[in-house]
């Protein structure tokens, strides 16, 4: 309990519904948030298409990537890919998720078969790009200027085995890996 990255999402949610509450009766808007990222749906808090803010940055910015809808069969998914040279291994994701909910890292057909038979919704394919390191920017935009206010990394839950303790002890010794043993 005294580590919110474990939390179910309503429960880690639940003060902000207040904070939200009380802004929401001070300026009068329900959607008050949405005027954070105005170009983004619900201004990017929940329900926001992952292609749409993709839309808004150059290219070269951004990975390869291609929408799939879900209803298509999968050898219509495996025409776009080589269509648009994606090659395994690569992300697939919702388009709309959040909190990394069903990203996942696909290496061959047969993961790729699972997940899109499991899809409900279009999902992003994006190519993979390993650099060791992944981090969340969060850039606060005026019309004159702009600045990162916060810079967050994203670290990967790994074990390193020492030769001789099971699994069970070496996910019981580590601090973040004990709280994800059940899961």
């Amino acid at each position: 309990m005294l580590h919110h990255e474990y939390w179910p999402s309503q429960l880690f949610y639940l003060p902000v519904l207040f904070l939200y509450l009380k802004n929401a009766i001070k300026l009068g808007s329900l959607n008050f948030f949405s005027w954070t990222n105005p170009k983004m749906q619900n201004g990017g808090l929940i329900g926001y298409s992952k292609l749409q803010m993709l839309n808004q940055i150059p290219d070269q910015f951004c990975p390869k990537t291609v929408v799939i809808n879900a209803s298509i069969p999968l050898s219509d998914v495996e025409i776009l890919l080589l269509t648009h040279k994606l090659t395994y291994p690569f992300i697939a994701k919702p388009d709309q998720g959040a909190r990394g909910y069903r990203v996942e890292l696909i290496e061959d057909i047969r993961m790729l078969r699972d997940y899109h038979r499991t899809a409900k919704q279009p999902y992003l394919v994006q190519e993979f790009i390993d650099y060791g390191q992944e981090f969340g920017v969060f850039v606060v935009r005026a019309p004159d200027k702009f600045y990162v206010s916060s810079l967050v990394q994203k670290e990967f839950l790994s074990l390193v085995g020492d030769g001789k303790s099971t699994l069970l002890t070496l996910f019981n010794k580590h601090e973040r890996a004990s709280k994800y043993y059940k899961k």
